[in-house]
């Protein structure tokens, strides 16, 4: 099965990124995982070495059209069972 789970930022510290590194950590035991951020961060997790990470590279805060665009683009590219 073919997950992907969308993330704000991966960056050290955040809950998010923390409940996201022990979620795909379990997942990824048996399915195919792959975790997206919007945000660039340098402190990133640790994440298990069989997820495949992507960055869309956002770098300031505020609204744009463009990443709701990359998202949907990137999810028309790659057929994924669950989207979270």
């Amino acid at each position: 099965m073919k997950i992907i789970h969308f993330c704000e930022s991966l960056a050290s510290g955040g809950g998010i990124a923390s409940f996201v590194a022990n979620l795909t950590h379990e997942q990824s035991k048996t399915n195919n995982v792959t975790v997206c951020s919007i945000f660039h961060s340098n402190g990133e997790v640790d994440l298990n070495t069989n997820v495949t990470t992507y960055n869309l590279g956002k770098t300031e805060a505020g609204f744009s059209v463009k990443y709701p665009l990359r998202v949907l683009r990137f999810l028309s590219k790659n057929h994924y069972d669950i989207v979270h």
